[in-house]
């Protein structure tokens, strides 16, 4: 009878730590373009990582959120290994992008505007320089 009671008590055990929030893929589906930072983070939670730089179109910030992975029988806490993880940019304040930040699609819209940028800014520079006596 004792065996039973153990194995039901640890069974109870392993369901309560099985439960788990709302993971923040889910809650990203209740973005909305526009949102401000406050509406994204009443949303999503407080951010475990941000970014922010100046672009052509002003502040660029980004948020970030990721959840632990099981790996073997271990919780590890790493962004790159997580299976749920999203980010968020905002441009003066508002939410004009969202997903994955592993997304290869996005990382490649990344690095071709950050390519457009230097162009640009090359450009820029050459002419002004040539400008000068």
């Amino acid at each position: 009878m004792k065996p039973t009671v153990f194995i039901a008590a640890a069974a109870l055990a392993l369901s309560a730590c099985a439960h788990q929030s709302e993971s923040y893929s889910s809650r990203s589906m209740r973005l909305s373009m526009g949102m401000d930072k406050n509406q994204v983070t009443e949303v999503m939670g407080v951010p475990r990582k941000s970014s922010a730089k100046m672009t052509e179109q002003g502040l660029s910030e980004r948020f970030f959120w990721w959840s632990p992975t099981l790996i073997g029988f271990s919780n590890v806490d790493n962004e790159m290994l997580s299976n749920d993880r999203v980010f968020v940019r905002f441009v003066n304040g508002k939410l004009v992008e969202w997903g994955d930040k592993y997304d290869y699609s996005a990382m490649l819209d990344s690095i071709t505007d950050a390519q457009r940028d230097a162009l640009k800014a090359s450009k820029q520079a050459t002419s002004a320089s040539s400008a000068q006596p």
